[in-house]
């Protein structure tokens, strides 16, 4: 019971990291279109960052409850 709800909050918490790192993506796109600098690289790595982190949050939340009925 305890884990299926830990699997769900780090479920959740991996797409609103994910999100997070998708709006922050189209935003620095969005803002390089408007203006003639360019933005700097590592803001761009910081969103692949956050977007890497999500979809690892979201894998563990999908298969924690697997390993939690194998291992009990």
């Amino acid at each position: 019971m305890w884990t299926t709800m830990l699997a769900y909050l780090i479920l959740f918490m991996g797409f609103i990291t994910f999100l997070g790192g998708a709006f922050g993506a189209l935003m620095l796109i969005f803002e390089e279109v408007a203006k003639t600098e360019r933005v700097p690289f590592r803001y761009y790595a910081m969103m692949v960052g956050l977007i890497s982190g999500g979809l690892g949050m979201i894998g563990i939340g999908k298969r924690l409850p697997t390993a939690a009925a194998i291992f009990a």
